[in-house]
């Protein structure tokens, strides 16, 4: 992973969508207000905090929900953006906890998690993203990390029974996601060592079962029909000792 060559590139693409943001962000912070039911004025946010408007048709986006964004970065390498969903765009949102060390710590515990190097946007005369925070309030994150699709030769998709049935190494899939599931299951029922803490994905009645499973992704090599389980999405259930 060419570290600062990406870095250039995500922040030339932020940069980029922070001139358009600033042409329309009266318009844009009315949708804020509506949807996050405040009252708060541009001058009153931007005293702690820097807006981030991402248009609904930025070209590297590739994949992404109502909470992340997935961009394309180069062939080997997407960027991971956490935002939150409006009407004609998005806004750039944090990560919530420690999601460095809790990327490090299932690493440790032997799951199979894709590299992630997390950093801070920080606005300054424009804006460039660093692995510390330059200066107080709120600041937006973002991790680089493998494209697991390697430019397409493979298909992601979250876990599930009825998709890994289909591929040529189904058994062996199937056993390792059922052997991690429990594994998971088991830290939540003996929290003396590792405490567990979901972001979204949780049931009414408390259960992280949705939010571990959100976890699981299958690589899915489109020739042969093999798979191979990664724990990718890292922001659904966080593990602090």
């Amino acid at each position: 992973m060419q570290e600062d060559n990406l870095k250039e590139i995500v922040e030339n693409i932020l940069n980029r969508e922070w001139t358009e943001s600033e042409k329309i962000k009266s318009g844009y912070f009315d949708d804020y207000n509506n949807i996050l039911k405040t009252k708060r004025t541009i001058d009153e946010y931007s005293n702690d905090n820097k807006i981030l408007y991402l248009s609904n048709n930025m070209t590297e986006v590739i994949a992404g929900g109502d909470t992340q964004k997935l961009l394309r970065l180069d062939e080997n390498n997407i960027a991971k953006i956490p935002v939150i969903k409006f009407p004609n765009h998005f806004l750039m949102n944090n990560y919530e906890g420690d999601i460095e060390r809790s990327v490090e710590i299932w690493r440790e515990l032997g799951f199979n998690v894709p590299e992630h190097i997390f950093y801070y946007v920080n606005f300054e005369d424009k804006i460039r993203v660093d692995k510390t925070k330059k200066n107080s309030g709120d600041k937006p994150r973002l991790a680089i990390t493998p494209d697991l699709s390697e430019n397409n030769k493979y298909s992601i998709t979250t876990y599930h029974p009825s998709i890994a049935m289909k591929l040529a190494n189904a058994g062996h899939i199937i056993n390792e996601y059922q052997e991690g599931f429990q594994k998971i299951k088991d830290i939540e029922a003996n929290p003396t060592t590792y405490q567990l803490e979901a972001f979204g994905h949780v049931d009414m009645n408390g259960s992280k079962d949705k939010a571990i499973r959100h976890m699981f992704l299958v690589q899915i090599d489109k020739k042969n029909k093999t798979g191979k389980l990664y724990l990718g999405d890292v922001d659904h259930l966080l593990i602090y000792k």
